[in-house]
């Protein structure tokens, strides 16, 4: 059955609004860098990855296939977690319309991270 949770939601960036591209980088990597303290009033990545992660286990309950949309920068606060790997960058998508799987069955990713077949997102 379609649902929707809150808990997928992307980290909390409210506070600085929409940046433009080179301040988000700047942001986004402080964000990962140091995980628990928040930058310019933006959540912090230690609460956002302990959301998320409390999500999915409530998701993964679901029988069937599950497909999980979300954000990047959340999506790879799970990953960080799902495969014991500490919150960084580094384990960040390289650019918008990339998608991981998981095996639910074997518990771990299932192949690379892959990316869309469109050139460009909307």
């Amino acid at each position: 059955m379609p649902g929707w949770t809150s808990g997928l939601d992307e980290n909390d960036r409210g506070s600085a609004g929409c940046l433009p591209p080179g301040r988000f980088r700047v942001a986004a990597d402080a964000f990962f860098a140091r995980p628990e303290t928040s930058f310019c009033g933006w959540g912090r990545a230690v609460d956002a990855q302990a959301r998320v992660a409390a999500a999915w286990g409530e998701i993964v309950q679901a029988p069937g296939r599950i497909v999980v949309v979300g954000h990047g920068g959340t999506g790879t606060l799970l990953m960080c977690r799902l495969v014991g790997l500490p919150i960084s960058r580094a384990h960040d998508a390289p650019r918008q319309g990339c998608f991981r799987m998981w095996d639910r069955v074997a518990g771990r990713l299932a192949g690379r991270l892959r990316r869309r077949n469109t050139a460009r997102c909307l």
